[in-house]
């Protein structure tokens, strides 16, 4: 990854860029390319635009140093914004209004529509086969419930690494893309609480609500047929990590993505009903444990850890080390190093 951040002309004027290479097919992909202005010097609120991770999922948003585990969960790729499913957070364009005090911050954004970024803001379809999404929303609020000034340092990092003080803080989220024939509603309730004694205990609750239907309009194409229905699913996501010492912390997480049956088989198959006895994993489980080794704090530290899915997982998410494997055990077994310049 390559990133660049700064201020132009006044410190009010903040900029952004990131980009990355691609753990498939080595390409250089632009990741974030936004701004943000400060209305005064004492403003709480800033207006962004541009393209950007969406703000919804906490998890999404802790930057990769600051991370528990290796990479993120797999509830948060098939149910969230992670990055696993195309290797990339999901980013979308947009304008958007933040807010920020001691107590709350808060974000507001009119977008393209989910996974948008890279494309043009007309004629982008939310998969291949699909009409273009017209529009999109998305939202996020955090309140601190418990801890001084330092609270949201803590917040900021899924690590115990350097917590100082007892703090909670608490977050709900949600997002809407709409197309002719389709919505996509997430919904995403969260909390974190951090300890100066080295714990940090993450947990959080995810839905989407997808509802697609066919075109109305004959001649009806093959993948609006295959996919229409109103699918709920949920998921929830609890992890915890204690700092032994100064350098070494252990880690354990437990994450579930509750699918539809027939979602599922949309996901794995692209039909609610593929036939010839396929069935896609609908309950997917990921039990994972590790280690983090802090060589000079975030900005060098070694990561393993091992992943058991009981059922497999319904869908590949290769920016997670994970593949398909409808309803058979898989085992993830990563390490990495991390090194912040």
């Amino acid at each position: 990854m390559i990133g660049l951040n700064g201020h132009v002309v006044t410190p009010n004027l903040q900029f952004y860029l990131m980009s990355n290479v691609t753990s498939t097919g080595g390409g250089e992909t632009l990741q974030d390319a936004y701004v943000t202005y400060r209305l005064n010097d004492n403003s709480p609120f800033k207006i962004k635009a541009g393209q950007f991770i969406d703000p919804v999922w906490h998890e999404s948003n802790v930057g990769d140093g600051h991370l528990l585990a290796v990479d993120r969960s797999l509830v948060g790729a098939i149910l969230g914004g992670n990055n696993g499913l195309n290797n990339d957070a999901e980013r979308v364009q947009g304008v958007g209004v933040q807010y920020s005090s001691d107590m709350i911050r808060g974000e507001f954004d009119l977008t393209d529509g989910r996974d948008t970024a890279n494309t043009p803001f007309f004629n982008t379809p939310f998969a291949p086969g699909l009409p273009p999404t017209n529009f999109g929303m998305s939202g996020r609020a955090e309140v601190r419930v418990l801890g001084d000034d330092t609270a949201w340092d803590g917040y900021d990092s899924l690590s115990a690494k350097d917590d100082k003080s007892d703090s909670i803080i608490a977050g709900a989220g949600f997002e809407w893309t709409e197309a002719s024939n389709f919505d996509n509603i997430f919904l995403t309730l969260d909390g974190e609480y951090t300890s100066p004694k080295g714990l940090d205990i993450y947990a959080a609750l995810l839905e989407d609500y997808a509802a697609f239907s066919d075109d109305g309009q004959p001649p009806q194409s093959a993948i609006n047929q295959a996919i229409a229905g109103t699918y709920p699913n949920f998921g929830f996501l609890v992890q915890a990590g204690f700092m032994l010492s100064p350098q070494i912390e252990p880690f354990a997480r437990y994450d579930l993505a509750i699918l539809n049956s027939r979602f599922a088989d949309v996901l794995a198959f692209e039909n609610n009903k593929p036939g010839n006895g396929s069935k896609a994993t609908a309950n997917n489980h990921e039990f994972t444990v590790g280690v983090n080794y802090y060589l000079f704090g975030y900005q060098a530290k070694v990561s393993g850890d091992l992943s058991f899915l009981p059922n497999g997982s319904a869908v590949d998410a290769p920016g997670l080390g994970i593949l398909a494997n409808q309803n058979h055990s898989e085992w993830v077994g990563r390490v990495q190093f991390q090194l912040a310049i």
